[in-house]
């Protein structure tokens, strides 16, 4: 029986989840710190592409999982 504490379906997720969080984290240190200067394209762009890394090396997608 399913309930709201079964965490089974989540993992089916992961990924996606993992992408959001890092491309989150990754823009907001891009904007804050203006690495690539004043545009917000470019840095969604390599945050994106980060992001993208992130899911499909495993060893850096256990390191997240592991942090996470």
């Amino acid at each position: 029986m399913a309930t709201i504490l079964d965490v089974g379906p989540l993992t089916y997720f992961t990924p996606v989840l993992i992408w959001i969080f890092i491309f989150v984290i990754l823009y907001a240190f891009f904007k804050k710190f203006t690495i690539f200067g004043d545009e917000p394209g470019l840095h969604a762009l390599v945050a994106a592409i980060f992001a993208t890394l992130f899911i499909l090396v495993k060893p850096l997608r256990e390191l997240v999982l592991d942090i996470t």
